[in-house]
């Protein structure tokens, strides 16, 4: 649908407190488009909340706390096309992300390196794993993909298994998650990641 003004006279938007979105990905620019748009009708960009999720994980697996906005950041793209975040040394170099909240309670959030299986430290790229209540024990009827998508195992550590859902990205020293693609998606080219 395309936005008409004519057709927002009277429309007050100063109600609205969670606008969530669950786009792959969550796109900064777009936030920013709407935001500008419908502000004058009362609309607060602090309602805006981003978050992540997959059927496998009956839907929800992060998101940000009702009234905290989005979390937006510029880094660097040749670091990101290489697994690593950091500030982009000049503003054409960089490229922006959209946080998709933390963790929800009971629920663990993990950035794995898909190759190795070992955990990431903050601001690395890696697979983004799951384990909690929520996730599915596995697909019907398929052991196989069951298998491989829902026992993973982080080495070097003896735990539960954990859901592999194929997303890459990343999460901040806060707890914040930013999905940056799919594994599937990825082409690298003579060592940079391009999704």
């Amino acid at each position: 649908t395309r936005f008409r003004p004519e057709e927002m006279r009277g429309v007050d938007l100063s109600c609205w407190r969670v606008a969530i979105n669950g786009a792959e990905p969550v796109r900064a620019q777009t936030l920013r488009r709407f935001a500008a748009t419908f502000e004058p009708f009362g609309f607060k960009p602090s309602a805006f909340n981003p978050c992540y999720g997959m059927a496998e994980a009956t839907l929800l697996i992060s998101g940000p706390e009702r009234g905290a906005g989005a979390v937006i950041r510029a880094v660097d793209r040749a670091g990101l096309q290489a697994g690593r975040v950091v500030t982009a040394p000049r503003e054409s170099d960089a490229v922006t992300v959209v946080g998709c909240g933390k963790a929800l309670e009971g629920e663990e959030i993990a950035i794995v390196d898909p190759g190795t299986r070992r955990r990431l430290a903050v601001d690395c790229v890696g697979e983004i794993w799951v384990r909690g209540a929520h996730v599915a024990g596995g697909y019907w009827r398929n052991v196989a993909a069951s298998e491989e998508t829902f026992a993973g195992r982080i080495a070097g550590e003896a735990d539960a298994a954990w859901l592999r859902t194929g997303d890459l990205g990343f999460m901040n020293s806060d707890g914040e998650l930013f999905v940056t693609g799919r594994i599937k998606d990825l082409i690298i080219v003579r060592g940079a990641n391009h999704y």
